[in-house]
């Protein structure tokens, strides 16, 4: 039941704890025993098998793992489409997670139409002056500027600064 749940949710938590301090086997043990538990108790289509998944996706794609990084934040972002609003915040974290492990892989002509699937995702949720809009505006601009597309970088770019400034006051370099 839901004490079953929260020991899944539990292991995934510490399984992020794992992964910040760059435990990688430890975290990636954890994970797969929240997902076995949370597939169990909620089916395989539940929001925080979504969640795991997504955390599970990340740590390949931290360990350069990409193409084990890849199945999961795939059936993240499939389990979101399905279960959350199609302009749900979480669904586009899940695609920009998706787009990054594209865009390291170098498969660009993938990762763009995804970040760009995820910016208006949060443009519709949040707004366009948005500090979340900025950080997603700032992944697009880097794209671009990964593949030497300097012209639609530094616009993109130039804009994400100006939000995240707006939302934090002026940043300065020194």
């Amino acid at each position: 039941g839901s004490e079953t749940w929260l020991a899944g949710m539990t292991m995934n938590n510490l399984g992020e704890v794992g992964r910040e301090r760059g435990e990688y086997a430890k975290a990636e043990a954890l994970f797969n025993q929240a997902l076995a538990i949370l597939e169990k108790t909620g089916g395989p289509d539940d929001p925080s098998v979504a969640q795991v998944l997504s955390n599970l996706g990340m740590l390949y794609f931290n360990e350069g793992k990409l193409s084990r990084a890849e199945p999961p934040l795939q059936r993240a972002v499939a389990i979101r489409e399905k279960a959350l609003s199609p302009d749900h915040p979480d669904l586009a974290q899940a695609i920009n997670n998706l787009a990054w492990v594209h865009a390291e892989g170098g498969d660009f002509g993938r990762a763009e139409p995804l970040l760009k699937r995820a910016l208006a995702i949060q443009e519709k949720a949040f707004g366009p002056e948005h500090r979340d809009v900025g950080k997603y505006i700032s992944n697009l601009g880097s794209l671009y500027y990964l593949q030497g597309r300097l012209a639609e970088a530094e616009p993109a770019l130039r804009r994400a600064l100006a939000i995240q400034e707006k939302a934090r006051g002026t940043i300065h370099a020194d």
